[in-house]
C-alpha cells in the first residue's frame, strides 16, 4: 500500500481548508447582503415616516405590496404609526418615536455588518496565507 508524500498530504489538507474557508466566505457574503437589504429597507421606511410629518391633509397612497396601493386621507394631528413588535402584536407610536426606533435598528444592523465584514477580512486573510503557502511549495 503506497502512501502519499508528506508534502502532497499537506497540499491536499491546505486545499481542503481553503475550500472550507471559501464556503464560509460565501455564506458571510450572503449574510452581509441580507443585512444591507434590511438596512436599506429601514432607511426607506424612515423616509416614509418622515413624510408623514409633512402631510397634514390630502390624499395618500398607502402601499400594501406588489405595486398595489390603498387611497387614504391625512388627518391633522392624527399621525400615528403602527409598529410590529412581534408577528401578531403592533403598537401605536408617533412618527418621532418610530423614527428613533428605526434609527436604533439601523445602528444595530450597521454594527452587525461591521462584525461580518471583519470576519470576512479575517477569513480572506487566511485564504491568502494558504494560497501563498501553496505557491511556495
Amino acid at each position: 500500500m503506497e502512501h502519499a508524500h508528506p508534502e502532497e498530504e499537506k497540499l491536499q489538507e491546505m486545499a481542503f481548508v481553503y475550500q472550507l474557508l471559501q464556503q464560509r466566505l460565501d455564506e458571510m457574503s450572503q449574510q452581509a447582503a441580507m443585512i444591507e437589504r434590511a438596512f436599506f429597507e429601514i432607511k426607506s421606511t424612515q423616509d416614509g415616516v418622515k413624510s408623514l410629518e409633512e402631510i397634514a391633509t390630502g390624499e395618500l397612497l398607502i402601499p400594501i405590496g406588489n405595486g398595489c396601493y390603498i387611497k387614504g386621507h391625512g388627518v391633522p394631528g392624527e399621525q400615528k404609526v403602527l409598529v410590529g413588535i412581534t408577528q401578531e402584536i403592533m403598537v401605536e407610536k408617533t412618527p418621532q418615536e418610530t423614527d428613533a426606533m428605526l434609527e436604533k435598528r439601523a445602528t444595530e444592523l450597521q454594527g452587525a455588518l461591521n462584525v461580518v465584514a471583519q470576519e470576512m477580512k479575517r477569513v480572506s486573510d487566511q485564504m491568502n496565507t494558504i494560497a501563498q503557502s501553496v505557491q511556495k511549495s
